[in-house]
């Protein structure tokens, strides 16, 4: 049975300052916590080795809290797009 995670990505952009970082979110619809946390570190990992001066400082699996449905999602599996994802 699949559920619904939020995944969260902290990012360092080498062209600017160094104590400057962003949080992005997206859902993963997934079969385990730790499978979310995975493929949303694949897929950040794809994005970081396009952009070279994005650097990939941390990451989080949660489970959804309140209403997440304005966040982009990824279903396991799929590798969603730049666009789907809100790059």
């Amino acid at each position: 049975m699949q559920s619904l995670f939020t995944y969260t990505v902290w990012l360092g952009d080498n062209s600017k300052a160094a104590d400057q970082e962003s949080e992005h979110q997206f859902n993963v619809f997934a079969s385990s916590r730790d499978g979310a946390l995975e493929w949303g570190d694949k897929l950040t990992a794809r994005m970081s080795k396009r952009r070279s001066n994005i650097e990939v400082l941390r990451s989080s699996i949660d489970t959804p809290s309140g209403d997440s449905s304005s966040l982009p999602m990824v279903v396991y599996g799929h590798y969603a797009t730049d666009d789907e994802i809100g790059w």
